[in-house]
């Protein structure tokens, strides 16, 4: 898994750089630039469960736009992204029960 996950990262670091190399003049509207965000998240597991219910959802969403494609406009954009939700495990807590 972690050969896949640093392709992954990898890939997705560089698409961002390159939006590096574009010029100003032609940058998006605000609504349109890119989001990049890193969140973390405290919540009980039934909240956590519609949260990830609900990146499903737009997941599914997101897959159901891209499988158009015979439907696209001329105008249409084409973005990509990244989603990795996980639970994070602090290295005590793992410490603890491993000694």
């Amino acid at each position: 898994m972690s050969k896949v996950v640093r392709t992954l990262f990898r890939e997705t670091q560089d698409e961002l750089m390159r939006l590096k190399e574009l010029d100003p003049a032609s940058s998006p509207p605000p609504s349109l630039l890119p989001l990049v965000v890193r969140a973390s998240v405290r919540a009980s597991p039934a909240q956590i469960e519609d949260l990830r219910a609900r990146l499903e959802d737009w997941l599914a969403e997101c897959q159901a736009l891209a499988e158009s494609d015979a439907e696209s406009a001329p105008d249409d954009l084409t973005y990509g992204g990244l989603i990795a939700f996980y639970p994070l495990v602090e290295i005590e807590d793992k410490q603890n029960t491993e000694g």
